[in-house]
């Protein structure tokens, strides 16, 4: 709620000054109304006043003036701000419940976003064809306010509805109801929130980062092939879609349940569900696609790229990755695309002839920082790579059962960091440890192990007596595989299609173009510092993930059982991420969402009896950073409910 001044043009002349109350109307969905409450004619002006511009100024600061006035009120109040309680249902469930009205403002912040994102308008715009009697826009933006400040289960999040301020007329059966239509409108809603992120925060899609994490449930059993629908909280009786466009196959039961039992990035041994992500150089989410939780990393590349809202075919994109999508397959399916890619190879991996490249001292620049220590080394060379794929279609390029012998060339960057080399060092040491605790054991098994610490034990064949046959083997500490793994810490390759021009080159017509032998041409110079940095970008997306699990959103454990339930928990928990994010970016990345949530959760106000005004007793940087964002005032200790409707 603020008073503004604004001007304009007459066509004689003249021009005239009105003062306009600017203020958010509860009664229209929270839109922005202006109210004039002055108007003055600049030609009036200057016979009345000796300086016009001043006289304007003191009347607008007038107004301000009196509307803090009004706004205060002289009270000495003594009562306890702790406003939730725990109560607890017939079947033994405790919910946090807040009491006694109170109002949390936290969610000021996501409902500004919210609207700048326009999702209350796409929401209306295909509700109003449910036969919901409850209102789905407001359930959406509780169930997201929810997220970002009080993460919890479907069923905790019912006791704490009436806290933020907007109608929640709907039951808890409804909340679930409503998840159903929410995923019915998936692929338009994140088609729609891409294209606002576009246009109102100029979204750049050129150069895309992508991972992969996984989520556990709060159980200990996969689900099997059929889903249990005996809960209240899973009841499966779909919504009317009769009269809504609805994409039928995101409600259809599938076969397998998305909760499985896969490689926990936790190491958790109950089910999982794996989760790509898409995210821009600001460190945005764009979009997402779940997959079962026994799905390999490098197995979700080629299918979100199919599923996503981002157009791979048609316009250009680079592709960010690390060494878990390095896979033919998937650098094929974005050379076939015409797209670039910058995707890491490991070394211990990468066969004899990268592993000689990288050891050769020769071509190697080194970069210092200002004090003359050594940050990195770095040199790159182009090379053709012949592997194997796997066969496509001519026409669809869709994938065959068969595999054929592939050549292309490709541009690899080495780097040598002293910093990861001590990681690496650390890390081989814990494995070690943990391998020689299982020196002695015993197996049947002659095969060695790859994985994890096994792949630094070797089986030794044992036999009794004069038969030919080993009887079992042992495990003991292989000496020589540890020093082989050492020799390439520090060490690391980035492959790339992408190449810029020779320097002192005339630019091109157009940003990009991808050549006949496979490179994605830039308009400009691209050193191997600038690939190293693209690679580098790929920590803000592992920070996204963390604000997802821990920092912030708490989207883990899952309490959900049905994959449509599973999908619409997650629909709703990226709608959040994004907010979340977007507040983090808005703020220049000043607060943490960590100290985010913990101010904005705590921004709670207690009624007093029979005055219609709030109590507020919290009040610190953040709040103070995100008052300044919002242009309204959050430092008053006293609010009218009127006051905070405005807001």
């Amino acid at each position: 709620m603020a008073y503004i001044l604004r001007k304009r043009e007459l066509l004689n002349g003249d021009t005239t000054y009105m003062i306009l109350h600017a203020c958010r109307s509860a009664s229209k969905g929270g839109t922005l109304v202006q109210k004039q409450v002055a108007k003055f004619k600049l030609s009036e002006l200057a016979q009345k006043e000796e300086d016009p511009v001043k006289f304007l100024e003191e009347e607008l600061q007038r107004y301000k003036d009196s509307e803090k006035k009004d706004n205060q009120v002289n009270l000495v109040l003594d009562f306890d701000f702790s406003n939730k309680e725990v109560i607890t249902t017939k079947k033994g469930v405790s919910l946090i419940k807040e009491k006694n009205g109170s109002l949390n403002l936290g969610y000021l912040p996501y409902l500004h976003l919210y609207h700048m994102l326009e999702i209350d308008y796409f929401i209306n715009n295909r509700r109003r064809y449910t036969k919901c009697e409850y209102n789905l826009n407001n359930l959406f933006q509780h169930l997201i306010y929810s997220r970002c400040l009080f993460p919890s289960s479907k069923l905790a999040f019912y006791g704490l509805k009436d806290c933020f301020g907007s109608k929640a007329d709907y039951s808890l059966y409804d909340i679930y109801r409503g998840m159903d239509y929410f995923l019915s409108w998936r692929k338009d809603l994140l088609l729609h929130l891409n294209e606002m992120m576009e246009r109102k925060y100029n979204r750049e899609s050129f150069l895309l980062y992508y991972d992969v994490t996984n989520y556990y449930f709060e159980t200990d059993e996969n689900d099997e092939d059929f889903e249990d629908n005996n809960t209240l909280e899973e009841e499966n009786e779909a919504p009317d879609f009769e009269k809504v466009n609805t994409k039928k196959a995101e409600l259809k039961t599938e076969s397998t349940s998305l909760r499985q039992k896969g490689p926990s990035k936790e190491h958790r041994k109950t089910p999982i569900v794996q989760m790509g992500l898409f995210m821009d150089e600001k460190g945005l989410p764009i979009t997402y696609e779940l997959f079962k939780g026994n799905t390999i990393d490098v197995e979700t590349l080629e299918p979100i790229m199919e599923e996503s809202v981002i157009d791979f075919k048609n316009s250009t994109k680079i592709v960010v990755a690390d060494k878990g999508m390095m896979s033919f397959d998937n650098i094929a399916k974005i050379r076939l695309e015409k797209n670039g890619y910058v995707i890491s190879q490991s070394v211990k991996k990468g066969g004899e002839d990268i592993q000689n490249w990288v050891l050769e001292e020769e071509g190697f620049e080194y970069i210092y920082d200002n004090d003359g220590e050594l940050l990195y080394k770095i040199k790159e060379r182009i090379t053709p790579r012949t592997v194997k794929v796997t066969e496509r279609d001519d026409y669809s390029f869709e994938k065959t059962s068969g595999k054929h012998v592939s050549s292309y060339n490709e541009r690899q960057i080495c780097i040598y960091s002293e910093h990861y080399a001590k990681r690496a060092a650390m890390a081989r040491a814990e494995s070690e440890k943990k391998a020689g605790k299982k020196e002695g054991t015993k197996s049947k098994d002659s095969k060695d192990s790859n994985y994890g610490c096994l792949k630094f034990l070797k089986k030794i064949g044992i036999k009794d007596g004069v038969e030919v046959e080993f009887d079992y083997f042992k495990s003991e500490v292989d000496k020589e595989e540890l020093l082989k793994d050492a020799k390439f810490d520090g060490f690391y390759v980035i492959c790339t299609n992408v190449v810029g021009l020779p320097p002192k080159a005339k630019p091109m017509k157009r940003d990009c173009v991808y050549t006949n032998d496979g490179f994605l041409l830039l308009n400009k110079v691209v050193t191997a510092q600038d690939i190293y940095s693209m690679y580098g970008g790929l920590w803000k997306i592992e920070e996204t993930f963390k604000v997802s699990k821990t920092k912030g959103l708490q989207i883990r454990p899952i309490y959900h059982t049905l994959n449509t339930r599973i999908r619409a928990h997650f629909l709703i928990c990226f709608t959040s991420l994004l907010i979340e994010r977007l507040l983090e970016y808005s703020l220049n990345w000043k607060h943490s969402a960590m100290a985010l949530k913990k101010s904005l959760s705590s921004l709670n106000g207690m009624p007093i009896n029979n005055l219609n005004i709030y109590s507020f007793g919290y009040y610190d940087e953040v709040i103070d950073d995100i008052g300044k964002y919002l242009d309204i005032e959050l430092d008053k200790n006293l609010v009218k409910r009127e006051t905070i409707k405005q807001m």
